[in-house]
């Protein structure tokens, strides 16, 4: 009886023994680090985890793990035993990632089971992946700005000199085609500007400091009110909380939004932009809203994709590039963008930033 009761303690003192070890590890390991009941439900979430997905233990203990892992890796990863896998999974912030995954069962927990994240991005191997990238996009960049450019300006130039100078001696159609070439030929090269200018944020360097966003929004203003002129656009500020961010790359993400607010409300009776924020789960959510054509809310999703237009050039002007460079942007800073609108009843376009 006495050996039962002490082997009885030594268990207990085993376990005991277990469950401060695995709680050393959850609070000090850098990793993420994820414990799961047999049924995938959350039950333990480490520090590390925290920072990799962007949710705080209370958000994401009693959920189950596939609001962070495709419910489809499941199988596969839970077959590997602790053999490491790699998995997309979702961050706090909307983005998907690609993350190094280990999976096991808990020695003296059950059928509990753990799972450990590791962030390849910060491997070696990615930084050299990145830095391949960069020099890619720099020919890319490069290549656009001189090789395609230089025969686009030529041919722009050729249609200049016919129309200015041969006009007379050319038949109607001949007249009709050349025209209709240097208008495509510039529309190309606006074009070209566009994408310049969205690759040319995917590497500029994200700066950090405290915005007085009240301040920006009135230097946006002011620049914008110039180029207006005389329009009637109605514009409302609300108070705006400041944040820490790049200052030169949220001012573009104003800017941008703003320029696509007067675009799509020019039409209506009386043009009105309103501009504001809200407080967010350590977030704060800003706000662009107009009273203009707004859009169908099944093709959301389009909105920020590059290229993709909701409108004709004929309707409204613009290459699909301005949103996009928005969430490009967003997205660099750890926020998200999304929008809410109606045909016919205006549109208002939001993104967070984290506190």
């Amino acid at each position: 009886m006495a050996e039962q009761t002490k082997s009885s303690e030594n268990t207990y003192q085993d376990e005991s023994l277990q469950e401060m070890l695995l709680d050393t590890m959850l609070k000090h390991v850098s990793n993420a680090i994820v414990v799961t009941t047999s049924d995938g439900d959350i039950i333990q979430w480490n520090p590390g985890a925290h920072t990799l997905f962007g949710y705080a233990a209370k958000e994401a203990i009693g959920k189950s793990i596939g609001f962070i892992l495709d419910q489809q890796s499941l199988p596969p990863i839970r077959s590997i035993s602790s053999a490491s896998a790699e998995v997309a999974c979702h961050t706090k912030a909307g983005q998907t990632i690609s993350l190094s995954v280990n999976f096991g069962r808990l020695a003296g927990g059950g059928n509990n089971h753990w799972y450990v994240f590791e962030d390849q991005r910060t491997s070696a191997k990615y930084d050299e992946m990145l830095k391949e990238k960069d020099r890619a996009m720099e020919s890319f960049t490069y290549s656009v700005s001189h090789d395609l450019r230089a025969p686009l300006r030529r041919i722009i130039n050729y249609a200049q000199i016919l129309e200015e100078d041969h006009l007379s001696s050319l038949n109607e159609e001949v007249a009709r085609l050349i025209s209709r070439m240097a208008k495509n030929a510039e529309k190309m090269s606006e074009l070209m500007d566009d994408v310049l200018s969205y690759s040319r944020v995917s590497q500029q360097p994200v700066r950090k400091s405290k915005v007085n966003v009240n301040s920006l929004i009135v230097g946006v203003l002011s620049d914008l009110k110039k180029d207006l002129g005389k329009a009637r656009v109605s514009f409302s500020v609300k108070p705006l909380e400041d944040v820490v961010a790049d200052a030169s790359l949220l001012k573009r993400v104003f800017q941008n939004l703003l320029d696509n607010a007067i675009k799509f409300s020019r039409t209506s009776e009386k043009p009105e932009v309103e501009i504001g924020c809200r407080p967010g789960e350590n977030s704060i959510e800003y706000y662009v809203k107009d009273n203009g054509v707004g859009f169908d809310p099944q093709y959301v999703n389009k909105l920020y994709s590059i290229f993709q237009r909701l409108h004709t050039p004929a309707e409204f002007e613009g290459n699909g590039i301005g949103l996009a460079i928005v969430q490009q942007i967003v997205l660099r800073h750890g926020g998200k963008v999304w929008a809410d609108g109606k045909v016919g009843r205006g549109s208002t376009f939001w993104f967070s930033l984290p506190r």
